[in-house]
């Protein structure tokens, strides 16, 4: 009676071991899959950042070069304009990105909580 009882209280504790240990491994898959599509998000952004502070220092020496050659003042206007609407166009698409970063953070959060309470 008392011998079998053990055991099958060994027996249960192992499966319950096995079973965290699962979620466990799952839970790391779950994290390196969002870390990778953070990392390449995170890509995404230093890459469009770039872009706008290119965008932006070639708007100021647009803008340099408008004040000294007042002439040509229009084209270069309109270039200017057209350079603005480009960055204006971009911060959408980062504010977009850090959102889904945000979001990534929060369920790795989430499971690991929903780890740790159901464990």
């Amino acid at each position: 009676g008392l011998l079998g009882g053990v055991g099958a209280a060994v027996a249960r504790g192992r499966e319950q071991h096995q079973a965290t240990a699962q979620a466990v491994g799952s839970l790391k898959e779950t994290t390196d899959a969002l870390l990778t599509r953070v990392g390449k998000i995170q890509h995404e952004v230093s890459v469009l950042t770039e872009v706008l502070q290119r965008l932006g220092s070639q708007g100021e020496g647009i803008a340099r070069r408008e004040e000294v050659d007042a002439e040509s003042g229009g084209q270069k206007r309109d270039r200017l304009g057209a350079r603005v609407a480009g960055i204006l166009a971009l911060k959408p698409r980062m504010r977009r990105l850090e959102a889904q970063i945000e979001s990534l953070a929060a369920d790795v959060m989430a499971d690991a909580q929903s780890l740790s309470v159901g464990g």
